[in-house]
């Protein structure tokens, strides 16, 4: 079965919704569950040493990435080293080939701090911003022929509690609020996502692993 013990609600549920679209039509039949074998440490070591899974409360939603056959896969990852310390929001996504098994991590949010405050910015943060870690909840989808993923809303207001620095709180306050930024440079890939939030866009280019 899957080594992540707190993915495998997850995983089973996606094995299921990709074999609808006919991506895994050749390992299980439409309208049928399947365990999978996935390698969850080795797209782990990639991002540090002391890097662990920290899965959230499962209060974020996860897509089908129709365009490469991946399931992209709301979690979390906490790192010592990297300031990575999401609590039970998630800060990472990740992308599953269904047709492979094979799991990488797509990106991971440049902030520390989460569920359990403590927000700050971290020095990539300034080359490459991104929105708060956060609950996705189910407002999040796939659009195909933009090839983008879109989430709505969530929540990210404990981030801003105790011990969050001021950097920290004026950005979340920007990814509040009713302006809009873009990134673009030095992206590597051609999937944009976007964030709306209070119904004003933000867009970003993830980083490609």
């Amino acid at each position: 079965m899957i080594a992540h013990k707190r993915l495998a609600a997850f995983c089973s549920t996606l094995v299921f919704a990709a074999t609808a679209t006919g991506v895994a039509q050749e390992k299980s039949p439409p309208n049928t569950w399947a365990a999978v074998e996935l390698d969850w440490k080795q797209p782990l070591a990639k991002v540090a040493k002391d890097a662990q899974w920290q899965a959230g409360d499962g209060y974020s939603d996860n897509v089908l990435r129709e365009k490469t056959g991946e399931v992209l896969i709301r979690t979390g990852i906490t790192s010592k080293s990297l300031g990575l310390s999401p609590g039970f929001y998630t800060n990472t996504t990740v992308a599953w080939n269904v047709a492979t098994d094979k799991v990488r991590v797509v990106e991971i949010a440049n902030w520390g701090g989460g569920s359990y405050s403590g927000a700050k910015l971290l020095p990539s943060f300034a080359k490459h911003p991104t929105p708060t870690p956060r609950h996705t909840y189910d407002g999040i989808c796939y659009v195909p022929n933009e090839d983008a993923v879109y989430m709505m809303l969530g929540a990210n207001g404990r981030m801003v509690g105790r011990n969050a620095d001021e950097a920290a709180k004026r950005q979340h306050s920007i990814d509040n609020s009713e302006s809009t930024w873009i990134w673009r440079k030095g992206v590597i890939g051609n999937t944009l996502t976007v964030i709306l939030c209070r119904l004003w866009i933000r867009r970003w280019l993830p980083q490609r692993t």
